[in-house]
């Protein structure tokens, strides 16, 4: 990651402990910072922000939640809340930085999950393939086609009727990272063609199931309480240079 650009990741990290919110956001970056630029302003703008939300305003279906873009040149930072933590952590960027571009469209998905299932297609127990998205944003649209309305077929459905029979379910993740597991969005499918058996405590995660034809989402427990993680993990804050810096590959 390029350092300038941690410098300013770190910065609008550092609000967090002296604004103590509950507020988590995640953060992605396109173009490239040829100069550093002030940090104080960054922050200010950021501060501002956060301070005039209304946390009732942030769903968990991360479209329309407040937008925070910060342009420098070339370069954007585009800041978004995506959740809410149990209490007030050192960090303010649970998600991300993740690179923008559009790398999750239904076709990419389908072709992804497509190989997967058909590297363990004579399994003697279930499958389900976990997929960890490159964006801090969900697209529910996106994922559906993939699975099931994508023409002229998708992961579950072709022309010439049902496949992958043996997949009980896909759980999508959004950009998990060790920092942000008590507010990363997740999205299990149940395979709408099969007594899907799936084992109760991915139940507990957000899931997707058809039901009267229509797909109907649940919203679930975070990932951090299923693992029984506390409730300030990872622990003390790192750098941003230490971060997992996701874009295409």
């Amino acid at each position: 990651m390029d350092p300038l650009e941690n410098e300013i990741l770190d910065a609008v990290d550092g609000l967090a402990v002296d604004l103590q919110t509950r507020i988590a956001v995640a953060a992605s970056t396109t173009g490239k910072l040829h100069r550093s630029v002030s940090k104080n302003e960054i922050q200010r703008e950021v501060r501002a922000w956060l301070e005039g939300i209304d946390i009732s305003s942030i769903r968990s279906e991360v479209r329309g939640n407040p937008e925070l873009p910060i342009k420098r040149g070339d370069w954007t930072l585009t800041l978004t809340a995506v959740g809410l933590l149990n209490r007030p952590s050192d960090r303010l960027i649970q998600v991300g930085p993740t690179r923008s571009g559009r790398l999750n469209d239904a076709e990419v998905l389908q072709k992804k999950i497509h190989k997967k299932a058909n590297q363990h297609s004579k399994l003697d127990r279930p499958l389900i393939v976990a997929i960890n998205t490159q964006s801090g944003f969900e697209d529910r649209e996106e994922e559906r086609s993939a699975l099931i309305d994508q023409q002229p077929e998708s992961v579950w459905r072709t022309l010439a009727g049902t496949r992958h029979t043996g997949l009980h379910g896909v759980l999508f993740f959004r950009t998990v990272v060790p920092w942000n597991l008590h507010c990363v969005s997740s999205n299990l499918y149940l395979n709408p063609f099969i007594d899907s058996d799936v084992p109760d405590e991915l139940l507990r995660l957000g899931k997707a199931h058809v039901c009267d034809g229509k797909m109907k989402w649940e919203t679930g427990e975070p990932l951090g309480d299923l693992l029984g993680l506390p409730d300030d993990w990872p622990g003390e804050r790192t750098s941003s240079a230490d971060r997992t810096d996701v874009g295409p590959d």
